[in-house]
Formats: C-alpha cells, structure tokens, sequence
C-alpha cells in the first residue's frame, strides 16, 4: 500500500524549468573510488565508482550510476518511480548512487556548479572556487605507481589529507578538491567519513556538460539549510519539505525508524557540530 501510494504521489510531481548547456568535450576521464560511512552508529560504508571528466578548462565529476538514474528519469518517468519506490523499502542501497553529488569546475570563471539531490529533489548552485589553504607535507609515498606528496587543509568542517601526483599537469582532483600543484589520487578526511582513492584513467573525447534536469535553482547557504534539516530529521524532511511529501503515520510504523536509521551520518560539509 505504502509503495502504490508512493508511485502516485511522484506521477503527480511538477515540472521545473530544465536548461540546456553548450557542449563541452573532456580530453581526460579517472575513476575514483568513493567510499563513504553511512551509518555512524554501525560504521556501514557505501562504495560508488566516480568519474572525473576534464580538459585544462573545465572538470566535471559525477557518479555514473546516479547519472544514469537521473536520465532514467526523464526517459522512462514509470520505471523512475519504481527504482524509487523499492529503494525507500530497502534498508539501504549499497554503491551505485549513495554519493549523488554532481560538481563542475570552471577554472577560467574561478566558480564551480554544484547539484545535489535532498531526497526526491535536486538543487543546483553556483559559487566561487574555494582558495584552499593547502600545507604541503615533505612525504611521499607511491599510488598506482607515481610519486605522490602529501598535503593538508581543513574546509568546512573537516580536516582533509590530499596526495597528489607531482608530476603532472593537471591541478584538479575529486568532488571540490582541488588547487594543487598536481593531480589529486587520494584523499580524505582524517575521521576516514568520506575516502575518494585512484583508480584508472583514460584519453576521451566525452561530454561533460552539466546534465539536463529538473532542479531548484538556489544559493549554497540555502542548499545547506535544507540538507540540514533532512539530516536532523529525515521523517519529518519527507512529510513536510519535501516536493514528494510522504506520510508514515503514527509512530509504530517501522518504516520510520528504518529511514531513519539510513541516514546516521554528517555530509561532506558540516555546517552544525
């Protein structure tokens, strides 16, 4: 019942504006492997395969599995709303779209396009670049059989660790991370919350254009807000904020403390303690 009522809520969802970008092409694309604790009170962690796709302009990263979601979506709205319905009855969904993240970098502009999905709805933002206050370490140590240096920073609300490659040409790396004097093949934070490690790379000639989507066009203080608010109350996030309201009655519905129990850890970015 729950899932019916579901389907139908999301078939009666409105239309936002959808925005077309100019093709860009991407002369480079590496996979990383993102890792991500999921649950706090279990430490169950979550693997997805990212792309970062560049050319000495413009980056784009992205998990491919969400990508693919997102075009689903608008492709096959019917078979959408299915894959969403049997995903809020799972537990959790392991790999293949927990970090939902898409991050474009425009290097020329110093800004980057961040997009985000809170539950059912996407949010787009554009802000600056961050001016990392990267420390560079003199530590080295090999990863995929290139010389890596160590660096350090702290950004919003985490203490990061960076190595990246020093011979190279390129000063991009994974999700925001970037500003080095090389290609960024592993980092983290130092609780290990959130891991994005090498694995491969490629020569491409793809694209790289934010994808077409129905999204809310906001700032980034106010994305933060909202994801906030989901993260402190889940439940609550879905019977009332969100565009797909959903209802779990009373308090013995199990369902409740499942979703609830899926969503027991912090963001990459901690706006609260």
């Amino acid at each position: 019942m729950y899932q019916k009522l579901l389907v139908f809520i999301l078939t009666i969802i409105p239309n936002y504006s959808i925005k077309a970008q100019n093709s860009l092409k991407a002369n480079k694309e590496i996979r990383y492997c993102v890792t991500s604790i999921i649950d706090t009170v279990t430490n169950r962690v979550a693997t997805d395969t990212c792309h970062l796709r560049l050319n000495p302009d413009v980056s784009l990263f992205f998990n491919q599995g969400d990508f693919k979601l997102d075009s689903l979506r608008h492709n096959d709205f019917s078979k959408w709303t299915e894959m969403m319905s049997n995903s809020l009855s799972k537990k959790i969904r392991n790999g293949d779209g927990n970090f939902t993240c898409i991050v474009q970098k425009d290097f020329k502009q110093r800004r980057y396009t961040f997009e985000d999905r809170i539950f059912a709805d996407r949010f787009r933002y554009v802000d600056s670049i961050p001016t990392y206050k990267w420390e560079i370490i003199k530590e080295f140590k090999h990863i995929a059989g290139r010389k890596c240096q160590k660096a350090i920073m702290t950004y919003m609300g985490r203490n990061y660790v960076a190595w990246f490659e020093i011979n190279s040409n390129l000063h991009d790396g994974p999700w925001k991370l970037c500003g080095l004097p090389g290609l960024i093949l592993e980092a983290y934070d130092l609780k290990r919350e959130y891991v994005f490690t090498y694995i491969d790379e490629y020569s491409t000639d793809t694209e790289m254009s934010l994808p077409t989507s129905k999204h809310y066009n906001i700032d980034k203080s106010t994305f933060l807000k909202q994801q906030t608010e989901f993260y402190k109350n889940p439940i609550s996030y879905m019977e009332h904020n969100s565009t797909i309201k959903i209802k779990f009655g009373n308090s013995q519905n199990p369902m409740r403390d499942e979703l609830s129990n899926n969503y027991r850890h912090k963001p990459l970015e901690i706006t609260t303690k």
